[in-house]
């Protein structure tokens, strides 16, 4: 019976490693998504100036 008693805590402990391993899967996409938008966002502030100063100086 204590076989199956340790066999059970470690398929429990196998299962809280696998739910932490995905969390961290989930957490690093997540993070790496977020970068991108960033870079998104900033590259859009700047394409925006770029046609507001074209705009208000047609010299250019």
């Amino acid at each position: 019976m204590s076989y199956q008693k340790t066999a059970d805590r470690n398929m429990g402990t196998v299962t809280q490693l696998l739910l932490m391993a995905d969390m961290m899967l989930t957490l690093e996409m997540l993070s790496q998504k977020y970068f991108l938008l960033k870079a998104q966002e900033k590259k859009l502030k700047f394409i925006n100036r770029k046609k507001l100063i074209r705009q208000n100086c047609p010299n250019n």
